[in-house]
């Protein structure tokens, strides 16, 4: 029916256009109260991941000895939708996508499985990590503050941080916190002293405070080799040998220079009634989000003796 026939039909009958649109209004009501709805819907990811370290192996042995045995072991199980795979220096990642709607409890054990039957892995790797890949959302936040230096407002943070996810909290995300960094101040009386200049100095930390690559050693497999040599912390600078006097006598970092733990600076920063503030961003899977709003605010509320603990 074209369109000016139909214009004329609703002419011709006044009472068809209300009556179409009463029976659009009872067809919508009707769906209405049939549809599925739900405030934190439940959906997840359907991947499992399977990660293994070989320490020091090239990306070649990687591929050729745990990504090439384990990807038919987990290629055909059931419901598997799609396997990738990266082999880079020590690191193997195969990543495997399940069929919407696949038990993912089931999925992650089949792979599980699958990885602890394969018996040609090097003996050198470190234990495989398998894992489903999970979608988080933010669901609550908690800011801590008190009278404390910064560094012992920080220790605080990660204290309480620790404790909630031994008590089930799947992810937190500690902010506001400055990161540390090594200082070394040097005196100019000790650089005239000894005839030093800064560039000096910074050259003997950057020369004996790095990670360097030695090269390769062959033979079965082929092994990356790597002097670890990073100093992170204060004490391990101040060891370094600075200079060597004609008489023998060596002279050290410690000797000449404070060396110490200092805050970076940051842009911004938070504060409540005058004190510094830290803040914690909790994050749970979406697929089980109702549950974990309510498991939160019961830890919470048990950790509420906690000083300068603000909810």
């Amino acid at each position: 029916m074209d369109l000016p026939r139909l214009v004329s039909l609703f002419v011709r009958h006044k009472n068809a256009a209300n009556l179409l649109m009463l029976m659009m209004i009872v067809v919508g009501a009707f769906s209405l109260a049939r549809l599925n709805t739900q405030f934190f819907p439940n959906f997840g990811t359907e991947i499992v991941s399977v990660s293994i370290v070989w320490p020091g192996a090239s990306a070649n042995d990687v591929d050729s000895n745990i990504t090439t045995a384990l990807l038919p072991e987990v290629r055909f199980l059931n419901g598997v939708k799609k396997v990738q795979s990266f082999s880079v220096e020590g690191n193997s990642v195969v990543v495997v996508e399940f069929e919407a709607g696949t038990n993912m409890q089931e999925a992650l054990s089949d792979v599980e499985q699958a990885v602890a039957q394969i018996t040609t892995f090097p003996d050198t790797i470190e234990t495989p990590v398998t894992r489903r890949i999970e979608i988080y959302d933010p669901i609550s936040r908690i800011s801590i503050s008190g009278p404390f230096s910064e560094i012992a407002l920080k220790s605080i943070a990660k204290t309480i941080r620790d404790d909630l996810l031994e008590r089930g909290i799947d992810k937190i995300t500690l902010f506001g916190a400055r990161d540390e960094e090594l200082w070394v101040e040097v005196p100019e009386q000790a650089l005239r002293r000894y005839e030093l200049t800064l560039n000096d100095i910074a050259r003997v930390i950057g020369n004996n405070s790095r990670d360097v690559p030695l090269g390769t050693m062959g033979g079965t497999y082929e092994r990356q080799l790597r002097s670890l040599e990073e100093k992170t912390d204060a004490t391990a600078i101040g060891r370094l040998e600075i200079k060597a006097l004609p008489d023998g006598q060596k002279v050290y970092l410690r000797d000449i220079a404070t060396c110490g733990i200092v805050l970076t600076r940051m842009a911004k920063r938070a504060s409540l009634t005058g004190n510094r503030q830290l803040s914690f961003l909790f994050s749970v899977p979406v697929r089980r989000m109702p549950w974990k709003r309510r498991q939160l605010s019961r830890i919470i509320c048990k950790r509420k003796n906690i000083a300068g603990l603000k909810g």
